[in-house]
């Protein structure tokens, strides 16, 4: 029997899935498990064609992350369960050093420091539930504070130690025990995809375990690329559906539900504003670095 189980779960995912597999098809006591959403690509062609030994499920339809993590976790034989997302890439090292985090801590889930290739993602994939007070701290941008716990962690912490106990994880790649994963009924389906990953780890929590980041491992993750759309933006989903977790788990009146809503939305007005002034100011600087060239070129011109 395996003593892991990854799974994945693909949508329109050729240009990315193989990749992925590439570093983890091949890795002894290791079984990958695809879930495919009814991709009208050849991403299901592709996978078995270059890997035979993965095991893919195909699904009827696109029924989400959620849904599609669930129905492969049950087919999964590993006392051990890794989540990837198609467009993230961890070595066989990062995994062996979730595997021993794990092994120290069986009541965990262990995530990866996840990184992104062109460096824009200025936080970790990583945080504290989205209180309102944390959403303000990550907003207004206090969390850059010591001791100011925002919804996400900072990259820029150089303090930090190796394993760092948060309150979510990404579901682009976690780690936990089946039994951990059996005790809180895995990922919640009322979602198609965003917040169910926080969600499983607000259930562990509140189970008595524990969430960690284990910056000895990272994995790279193509943000956005996972469907095909190649648009590296997430879309708007992410935050209806945050807010639909908050009211669901954490609010304890309709008054801080109400709050929570308002504190988002005036952070991403200001947000808003900062990036069309930085977009500005971005395009005068480089139309004055071109009129200066110009200069340039016509004094040589003018010999």
């Amino acid at each position: 029997m395996a003593a892991l189980s990854i799974v994945i779960v693909t949508y329109n995912s050729s240009h990315v899935v193989l990749g992925c597999l590439d570093s983890i098809a091949y890795l002894a006591e290791t079984e990958v498990i695809v879930f495919d959403n009814a991709s009208v690509d050849d991403t299901v062609d592709a996978v078995r064609r270059k890997f035979p030994m993965v095991t893919v499920i195909e699904g009827t339809s696109n029924f989400g992350f959620a849904v599609g993590v669930n129905r492969a976790v049950e087919v999964s034989t590993a006392p051990t369960i890794m989540l990837l997302n198609p467009d993230a890439v961890i070595a066989e090292a990062s995994i062996r050093e979730l595997s021993s985090t794990l092994a120290a801590r069986p009541n965990a889930v262990v995530a990866p420091m996840i990184t992104h290739p062109h460096g824009l993602v200025k936080v970790a994939s990583a945080g504290h539930f989205p209180t309102p007070s944390a959403m303000l701290s990550h907003y207004s941008g206090l969390s850059r504070l010591p001791f100011v716990r925002g919804h996400y962690l900072l990259l820029a912490d150089d303090s930090r130690e190796r394993l760092t106990e948060v309150q979510w994880v990404s579901g682009a790649c976690l780690m936990t025990s089946r039994s951990t994963w059996e005790a809180v009924g895995g990922l919640d389906e009322r979602w198609f995809m965003y917040a169910e990953d926080i969600d499983f780890c607000w259930r562990v929590v509140q189970s008595g375990g524990v969430v960690l980041l284990d910056s000895g491992s990272t994995a790279t993750h193509l943000v956005g690329e996972s469907d095909g759309a190649r648009s590296g933006v997430v879309n708007s989903m992410w935050v209806e559906n945050l807010y639909e977790f908050y009211a669901l788990r954490m609010s304890s009146n309709r008054m801080s539900t109400i709050t929570w809503g308002c504190v988002v939305s005036a952070g991403l007005f200001v947000r808003s504003i900062v990036f069309l002034v930085q977009r500005r100011l971005d395009s005068a600087r480089e139309f004055r670095a071109h009129s200066r060239a110009v200069v340039r070129h016509m004094r040589v011109v003018d010999g």
